[in-house]
């Protein structure tokens, strides 16, 4: 059975998305790599099962938050609007405020987003800081 399948499996029976799950070559690769912090550490740390995609902030439409399995990556957010009903989200990288995916978002929401990101860069950092030592967070509501 191929790595995709197993991933699809287990994504299944946690009862998440196949985009939430990463594909075990790159967990590997964090794994191995000194820029990332140890997968089993994190692993460790966090109850995925609570909160697999913490909100780090909400601001007008749009909704800032993490997927648990991407803290072996460079810190990024990914963002969706909740109210278009759209599903394919936006990640942006928050140490050079790049656009990574625009997913379903249009060019004025992807400006808003990074404006966002580049104003409270600081607070999301931290906050992903403290869900990666297991600290618990509140969400930023921004009007």
């Amino acid at each position: 059975m191929g790595n995709f399948v197993k991933n699809k499996i287990m994504a299944q029976i946690a009862g998440l998305e196949m985009e939430d799950v990463l594909d075990e070559i790159v967990i590997e690769r964090a794994k191995a790599s000194n820029d990332y912090a140890p997968w089993e550490d994190v692993k460790k740390k966090l109850n995925t099962k609570k909160r697999s995609m913490p909100k780090l902030a909400i601001y007008k439409n749009l909704i800032f938050y993490i997927v648990m399995f991407d803290l072996t990556e460079r810190y990024h957010v990914h963002v969706a609007n909740n109210k278009t009903g759209r599903n394919t989200t936006a990640k942006i990288w928050l140490d050079t405020l790049e656009l990574f995916e625009q997913g379903s978002l249009t060019e004025k929401e992807i400006t808003t987003a990074l404006k966002f990101c580049s104003t409270y860069n600081k607070s999301l950092i931290e906050q992903i800081e403290k869900i990666r030592a297991g600290e618990k967070t509140k969400t930023l509501k921004i009007k």
